[in-house]
C-alpha cells in the first residue's frame, strides 16, 4: 500500500512597499505579522481623543511609534531625521503622517481603509480557494 503526501507551499513573493516625500524614498516592511499590525493599529487608534485638547506631542509620539513598526529600520531613522529637520522647506506634518499610516495599513491589509456601504461589501477569495459552504460564515476581520 502506498502512502500519499499532501503539500502546499505558503511562501509569497511580496512587492516592495515604499513612499516618497520631496523626492526621498522610504521603505516599509514588505509584510507585518498580525501582532505587529495590531500594535501599529493600537498606536494609531490611541491618538483619538477630545479634539479640544489635542496634545500634539502625544499625537506625534503615537504616530511615530506606529510608523516605527512598519518602516524598515534605516528608512525609519531617515524619516525621523526628515521629520525633525527644522530647515526643511516643506516640513512633514501630522496630516502627512496620518496619510502615510493609512496608506500603509491599506497595503498590509490589501484593502481600502474607508468604510464601504453595506451594498458594496463582499468577500473576495481570489484564486486561493473556494467559496464557503452554505451556512458557514467566514471569520470576522480583526482590523
Amino acid at each position: 500500500m502506498s502512502e500519499t503526501t499532501t503539500f502546499r507551499y505558503f511562501s509569497r513573493q511580496r512587492p516592495r512597499i515604499f513612499f516618497a516625500i520631496d523626492g526621498e524614498e522610504f521603505d516599509a516592511r514588505k509584510a507585518l505579522s498580525p501582532t505587529r499590525l495590531q500594535e501599529a493599529m493600537h498606536e494609531f487608534q490611541s491618538v483619538r481623543g477630545d479634539e479640544d485638547e489635542v496634545d500634539v506631542a502625544n499625537v506625534m509620539g503615537k504616530l511615530t511609534s506606529a510608523l516605527k513598526l512598519m518602516l524598515k529600520p534605516e528608512s525609519f531613522l531617515r524619516f525621523i531625521a526628515a521629520m525633525e529637520d527644522e530647515d526643511r522647506d516643506e516640513p512633514i506634518d501630522v496630516p502627512q503622517l496620518t496619510d502615510i499610516f493609512t496608506w500603509l495599513i491599506e497595503q498590509y491589509s490589501q484593502r481600502p481603509t474607508q468604510a464601504l456601504s453595506d451594498s458594496s461589501i463582499s468577500l473576495s477569495t481570489g484564486n486561493a480557494g473556494t467559496d464557503s459552504p452554505a451556512g458557514v460564515q467566514p471569520p470576522e476581520s480583526i482590523l
